[in-house]
This record gives C-alpha cells, sequence and structure tokens, in this order.
C-alpha cells in the first residue's frame, strides 16, 4: 500500500500460527521479520538514497497475525 501524500510506502504481512501459547502473536512477527528482513532493508536503503523528487520516502512494515488452533 502506498500514501503518495506523505511518502510512505507500508509493506503488510499476514502470518497464520498456532495460538495455543500465549505468545503465538510475538513469535509471528519475529517469524515474519526474520523472513522479510532482506526485503525491508533492501526497501529502506532504497528509499534512504533516492535524491531530489523521489526522495523522502518512508518505509514501513505492518504484520498482521492470525491464530490457528
Amino acid at each position: 500500500m502506498t500514501d503518495w501524500a506523505n511518502k510512505v510506502i507500508y509493506e503488510l504481512q499476514f502470518k497464520r500460527t498456532s495460538d495455543q501459547r500465549r505468545d503465538y502473536r510475538e513469535r509471528g512477527e519475529s517469524r515474519t521479520m526474520a523472513q522479510d528482513h532482506i526485503l525491508i532493508r533492501s526497501l529502506k536503503k532504497v528509499a534512504e538514497d533516492a535524491e531530489g523528487e523521489n526522495g523522502g520516502w518512508k518505509i514501513k512494515l505492518i504484520i498482521f497475525v492470525g491464530g490457528t488452533s
């Protein structure tokens, strides 16, 4: 998703994981960060290096974790 007015790119990720433990959400988020670390780091680097009219962009990772029994 892109917020053109504020120059923010939102990378949305949804993960499903077993919710039998209390920390299921934290575990899902950390698994997502590990899997998407290179993608997010690369996007942030490109945004950081952009100059002029293309500069000023931010990258935000938003993680949704859904539990399964």
